[in-house]
């Protein structure tokens, strides 16, 4: 999805430059290809699978499951303001 986004792209800013940037710009597009081809590839299933795991692997610890202890919260109030 992102090579089809930014060869789009390119294309689209070609129309617009010079000999030399559409050079460049190809070049990124080349290069961006190049990446994405090393990318391991996996299914979506097995990507759910692990994230599922991991999830419930550290679910325990997790401060937004859990809370976190009113003495240990940094960004609880510590006084009251009284200007009145």
């Amino acid at each position: 999805m992102f090579t089809i986004v930014i060869t789009r792209f390119a294309i689209f800013i070609m129309s617009f430059v010079t000999s030399s940037d559409t050079y460049r710009l190809q070049k990124i597009v080349v290069d961006q290809l190049r990446t994405e081809k090393n990318v391991k590839r996996m299914k979506v299933s097995e990507a759910a699978n692990d994230l599922k795991s991991y999830v419930e692997k550290i679910q325990r610890e997790d401060p937004l499951v859990i809370g976190v202890p009113g003495n240990q919260n940094p960004f609880k109030d510590r006084s009251t303001c009284i200007l009145i």
